[in-house]
């Protein structure tokens, strides 16, 4: 049961920036059309009520690499994750976090 090839590239980020608490569990960015990067958005806005943010906490712009250099060149899909990193810090939130994403990330290519 193969799948389309999907370039998926995780990052993470601060809770805090500049003094300005970022409310947003996950983010995903994007910088033209992504079937995939939307389907994964609406996934996570459903699993997170509503705390994934789209273009947050940062936007998709010429000093990012990995699509530009990786995904627009060979015409693939693509999704670039911000997950902060409090939830991640520690083993049980990096279980909880790789659960979900397993989930959604296999949802939204078999969608």
């Amino acid at each position: 049961m193969g799948g389309p090839t999907i370039l998926v590239s995780l990052h993470s980020f601060t809770p805090v920036m500049g003094g300005f608490v970022r409310p947003w569990r996950m983010g995903v960015l994007h910088r033209h059309d992504s079937t995939f990067s939307s389907r994964v958005l609406a996934l996570l806005q459903r699993e997170l009520d509503e705390a994934a943010g789209d273009n947050e906490p940062y936007r998709m712009d010429e000093t990012d690499n990995t699509v530009p250099l990786h995904a627009d060149p060979r015409g693939l899909d693509y999704l670039e994750l911000e997950v902060r990193q409090d939830l991640i810090a520690e083993a049980p939130g990096q279980d909880e976090v790789a659960d979900i994403l397993a989930r959604i990330l296999t949802e939204a290519v078999y969608a």
